[in-house]
C-alpha cells in the first residue's frame, strides 16, 4: 500500500491531467492544489473541473476510501468543505461519502502535456524581476487597502481600542486558531478585562488576566466572573493538534494578557501610534508582548512583523489623520520582510525560481498572498 505522503507527491504531479472518478465522471486537474500540513485536509485551493462544472476547494488524501471514517473526517468541520478524495486503492464494499473520489496508482505517475492548463500566476512567472516586484507591490497595497476597509468598519462599529486588541488577538491565533481567538475578543472585551486588572495590585495583574482569558476560553477552571453573563467557550474550538508549542493556545493567551497589560497606561491607540511614529522597529518591539519593560518577549520577530502589517497598521490607518496615515503608509511600504507562510512558498513555486531566491519586502509579500488568493478564486 503507497504511503500517503507518496500519494501526495502522485496528485500534485496531475497538473493539467485528465481522471476518471470512481463513479465513472470526468475530472480535469487544473491545480492539484498548495500542500497543507497540520490539522485539515492535505491540499487546499485545488481548482478541478468534474463533469464540466469548475470546482476549488480542499483535497484530502488516504490509502483507501474507508480510511475518511477511520480518521473521524466524517464528524469533523475542519473537512467539511473537501470536493474531492483521492486514495491509492479502491475498496468494492467502501461506504459512499457522497463525494468525488479518485484512485491514484502507484505507476499513474507519467509526464504528459498539460492540454490547454495553465497553473495560477503562470502570467507573471515569466517576467522580468522589476516588473515582478512592481505587480507585487501594486497588489500589497490593495491588499492594504481591503484590510484598512474591514478596520474601518470595526471601528465604527466597536470603537478604535477594542478593534486593535480584536484585530491582534485574531492575529496571534495563526490559521488555526483565529475564529476563536476572535470569538474571545468578543467575549471578553479589552475594557472589561483593563477594568478587572486595574482593581488588581499591579504585581498580580498579568495572572489575573490570564486567568480569565484560560477560562473564558474554556482551557481552564471557572473563573469568579463566570457568573456574570459571559460563558466559557467550548474547549472543543481550540485546535492544538499538531501545533507548535510557541503556537499552542495557551502560549498565545499569555501574549493577549500582556496585550491587556501595554493597554492600561495609556491605551493601545495611542502607545502604537507612538510606536508607529518611532519607526517599525519600535512597533515591532512594542508587538513583542512583554510582560514588564524589558522581559521576556512572549511573541517573536517575524510574528510581530505580521501582527504589525496584517493587524495593527489597517487600524491605524482607518482612524489616523492625514499626518498619521502618512506616516502608517510609509511604514507599511518600508517594512521588512515577512517569514514566508505554506501560502507563500507554493506562489513562489509557482513564479519559478527567480522568485523563491528573491527577498520580498512586507508590502510585496501581501501582494504575492493577494495574486495567489486571486489566482485560485
Amino acid at each position: 500500500m503507497l504511503p500517503e505522503r507518496l500519494l501526495a507527491k502522485l496528485w500534485a504531479a496531475k497538473a493539467g491531467r485528465t481522471l476518471r472518478t470512481t463513479d465513472g465522471r470526468t475530472l480535469r486537474v487544473l491545480y492539484p492544489g498548495r500542500p497543507a500540513p497540520g490539522h485539515g485536509p492535505d491540499f487546499r485551493d485545488a481548482l478541478l473541473v468534474l463533469g464540466g462544472r469548475r470546482m476549488r476547494g480542499p483535497v484530502e488524501l488516504h490509502r483507501t476510501p474507508a480510511e475518511w471514517a477511520a480518521h473521524g473526517h466524517d464528524h469533523d468541520a475542519a473537512y467539511a468543505e473537501v470536493v474531492l478524495h483521492v486514495v491509492h486503492a479502491a475498496e468494492p464494499a467502501a461506504p459512499r461519502l457522497g463525494l468525488p473520489t479518485v484512485v491514484l496508482e502507484a505507476d499513474d505517475d507519467a509526464p504528459v502535456a498539460s492540454a490547454g492548463a495553465e497553473p495560477p500566476l503562470h502570467d507573471l512567472a515569466g517576467r522580468p524581476d522589476d516588473d515582478l516586484r512592481a505587480a507585487l507591490r501594486r497588489a500589497g497595497r490593495a491588499r492594504f487597502r481591503e484590510h484598512t476597509l474591514a478596520a474601518s468598519a470595526a471601528v465604527g462599529r466597536d470603537g478604535v481600542e477594542q478593534a486593535l486588541y480584536a484585530s491582534i488577538l485574531e492575529a496571534l491565533g495563526y490559521a488555526e486558531n483565529r475564529a476563536p481567538f476572535a470569538e474571545l475578543a468578543r467575549r471578553l472585551p479589552l475594557e472589561r478585562l483593563r477594568a478587572i486588572a486595574r482593581a488588581e495590585p499591579e504585581a498580580a495583574r498579568f495572572e489575573v488576566v490570564l486567568g480569565l482569558l484560560v477560562s473564558f476560553a474554556g482551557l481552564g477552571p471557572p473563573s469568579r466572573c463566570v457568573g456574570d453573563g459571559i460563558e466559557p467557550m467550548d474547549p472543543g474550538r481550540w485546535q492544538t493538534s499538531g501545533v507548535r508549542p510557541a503556537s499552542h493556545p495557551f502560549r498565545r493567551l499569555k501574549a493577549a494578557a500582556a496585550l491587556v497589560l501595554i493597554s492600561i497606561p495609556a491605551g493601545l491607540h495611542p502607545t502604537l501610534t507612538e510606536a508607529c511614529a518611532d519607526g517599525t522597529r519600535a512597533l515591532v518591539d512594542a508587538l513583542r508582548m512583554r510582560r514588564t519593560p524589558g522581559g521576556t518577549a512572549l511573541v517573536g520577530t517575524g510574528r510581530a512583523r505580521e501582527i504589525a502589517v496584517g493587524a495593527v497598521l489597517p487600524v491605524l490607518a482607518a482612524v489616523g489623520d492625514r499626518r498619521l496615515c502618512r506616516c502608517v503608509h510609509a511604514a507599511y511600504d518600508r517594512f521588512p520582510a515577512l517569514p514566508d507562510n505554506t501560502l507563500t512558498r507554493e506562489a513562489r513555486r509557482l513564479l519559478g525560481p527567480r522568485a523563491q531566491a528573491m527577498r520580498l519586502s512586507a508590502c510585496e509579500h501581501q501582494g504575492l498572498m493577494r495574486l495567489y488568493r486571486r489566482a485560485v478564486a
